[in-house]
């Protein structure tokens, strides 16, 4: 499969995989990614680049969301922009059904972020090559997710 001038998305998404280590996190991407692959395939229903997503056995978010930005034109740090936002609002709001608090505290939270999420959108735009993207860790998140995929109560569902 290829998304960009001829470029295979095969090592894109085991560079992805390498850093998505939690199978549960790697589960709701794919189930992300699914969910907006149907959404852009009914806007952009001639769209060469989602054709070949849809062509993935199961699709990550970040590649749906790249051949998305690929197909409507959203240029690199836009979409990482967009990402970093989205990524940000989403805690902010799991935040407020978990934790007693004040709906501007969160919203704050997202604020003050902007300019690390502008940094981070700059900083990975012009990356084409898949051994080049970032690898943070976070483990307490990954050991959360494992946790929470064998429990019987349900915080959250993709």
């Amino acid at each position: 499969h290829r998304l960009r001038a001829g470029l295979p998305l095969e090592p894109v998404f085991d560079a992805w995989e390498a850093r998505t280590p939690a199978a549960p996190m790697r589960d709701t991407s794919r189930t992300l990614g699914r969910a907006l692959l149907r959404l852009v395939r009914r806007l952009f229903p001639d769209s060469p680049h989602l054709a070949e997503v849809a062509g993935l056995e199961r699709p990550c978010r970040p590649i749906v969301l790249a051949a998305a930005a690929a197909t409507s034109g959203i240029a690199p740090a836009s979409l990482g922009r967009l990402v970093a936002y989205d990524d940000l609002q989403t805690v902010a709001s799991a935040s407020l059904k978990l934790l007693p608090l004040d709906p501007l505290d969160a919203t704050s939270w997202v604020h003050d972020l902007l300019p690390e999420a502008e940094r981070l959108a700059t900083d990975v735009a012009p990356l084409t090559e898949p051994h080049h993207i970032p690898a943070p860790s976070a483990p307490q998140l990954d050991l959360w997710a494992q946790t929470h995929a064998h429990t019987t109560r349900r915080l959250f569902s993709a």
